[in-house]
């Protein structure tokens, strides 16, 4: 697990760069936490695409973020394999769960 703080290198990490708390497996990234509570930082306006070469992330954590419904469908979209969504209650309207739910029946949104 990598969280978005400097280490003691000075070097800048992928989870620093992604401004996320990143959990791998086997080398892969499978969850991204973009939560306050995680990363301390505010959402960078262009975190979807800062994730959308995650192939193998299974795990969005967007609670306690100000991520816009647009910007999540995206990043839905651009993730496949995405299986847990975490996102605030009113950041999906009820039209874009229904969406997710028929697009991709498998995804769990909480």
């Amino acid at each position: 697990m990598l969280w978005p703080s400097p280490d003691r290198t000075g070097l800048a990490h992928e989870a620093e760069r992604r401004r996320a708390r990143l959990v791998f497996v086997d080398g892969r990234v499978i969850e991204a936490d973009f939560s306050g509570w995680s990363t301390g930082n505010p959402l960078l306006p262009d975190w979807h695409d800062s994730i959308a070469d995650l192939v193998g992330l299974t795990t969005l954590v967007l609670r306690d973020t100000d991520a816009r419904e647009h910007d999540i469908l995206r990043a839905v979209a651009a993730l496949p394999g995405l299986t847990e969504l975490a996102v605030e209650p009113a950041a999906l309207s009820s039209a874009a769960r229904e969406q997710l739910r028929r697009q991709r029946p498998a995804l769990v949104v909480r």
